[in-house]
C-alpha cells in the first residue's frame, strides 16, 4: 500500500494482534487520521478470526518524503544490537534533520527547509548517510550473523529510503536553484 516502508512494521505487528485494539493512533497516527481507520480495524479482525491472516506492507518513503526519523529511528535500534559503533552516524543525520525539520509537515514543506541548512550542512547529511550505508553493505556478513538475514535487508532498505530523501531535498532544490520552478 502507498504508506511508509518504515512506519508499517508496528502497524502490521498491530493488524496481527498485538497490542490493544483500541490503540491504533498510537501505533500508527497515520492509519487512524488519514481515512483507514476502518480498514485498519476490519484487517486486525479478520486476522483474529481467520485462517488466513493478511499482512501489511508499505512502500514509500518515510512520512510522505520529508522525513528521516522514521526510517532511522528503527536502524538505531538494530545497531545497539549488533554494532553500537556506528550509532553516532545515525545520531549526526537525526540531530541535523530535527533542526531543520521542526515544525515541518510533509516533503513539500521539508524540501524548502532543507534549503535552509547552510551548504556545509547539507553535504554533511548526504555525507553522513552514504557512510552509514556503505558501511552496513561493508560488514553485512557480520551483522547478519549477529541478527537474521531478514533483519539486515529491513534496516538496509530503511538507510536507503533516508539517502532517497535526501536526494530528494538536494536534487529539487538544484533545479530551483538553476532558475527554475521547484
Amino acid at each position: 500500500m502507498e504508506f511508509g516502508f518504515s512506519e508499517v512494521f508496528l502497524l502490521d505487528r498491530w493488524l496481527q494482534g498485538e497490542g490493544d485494539g483500541s490503540d491504533l493512533a498510537k501505533v500508527s497516527r497515520a492509519a487512524a487520521e488519514w481515512g483507514a481507520a476502518d480498514l485498519m480495524h476490519w484487517l486486525r479482525d479478520h486476522n483474529r478470526t481467520s485462517g488466513h491472516a493478511l499482512r501489511f506492507a508499505g512502500l514509500d518513503l518515510p512520512e510522505a518524503d520529508g522525513a528521516f526519523r522514521p526510517a532511522l529511528e528503527p536502524v538505531a535500534v538494530y545497531l545497539r544490537e549488533v554494532e553500537p559503533d556506528a550509532l553516532p552516524l545515525v545520531d549526526a543525520v537525526l540531530e541535523i534533520s530535527d533542526r531543520f525539520l521542526k515544525g515541518c509537515g510533509p516533503g513539500a514543506t521539508a524540501a524548502p527547509a532543507w534549503a535552509g541548512l547552510e551548504t556545509a550542512e547539507q553535504n554533511e547529511l548526504t555525507v553522513t548517510l552514504a557512510r552509514l550505508l556503505l558501511g552496513l553493505c561493508a560488514v553485512q556478513l557480520l551483522y547478519v550473523s549477529r541478527s537474521s538475514q531478514t533483519r539486515f535487508d529491513i534496516v538496509e532498505r530503511q538507510v536507503e529510503a533516508a539517502c532517497h530523501i535526501d536526494y530528494m531535498f538536494r536534487a529539487g532544490n538544484a533545479r530551483k536553484y538553476r532558475g527554475r520552478a521547484y
